[in-house]
């Protein structure tokens, strides 16, 4: 499981890379293969919105930068629909 969080526990690295390919121009196999990891990516995110809802209930303040990731993970997932 931690391996699908990143290195050092980072949060959405899966989906962040999977949201900067869907944006690149003129890459339809890079599309394929995302396609293709597709329940990765998802798995990722959901890891990490787990993870940040801990820490809420542990009543940590999130950062806008926290929030700011949150976001782009749901804009993957929303794209991979």
């Amino acid at each position: 499981m931690e391996s699908l969080l990143g290195e050092n526990g980072k949060r959405f690295c899966v989906s962040r890379a999977a949201l900067s390919m869907m944006g690149t121009p003129k890459l339809g196999y890079l599309l394929e293969i995302i396609d293709e990891c597709a329940v990765l990516v998802c798995l990722n995110v959901v890891l990490g919105l787990s993870f940040v809802l801990i820490e809420i209930h542990d009543w940590s303040g999130l950062s806008p930068v926290v929030m700011e990731q949150c976001q782009e993970a749901l804009s993957c997932m929303y794209y991979l629909l």
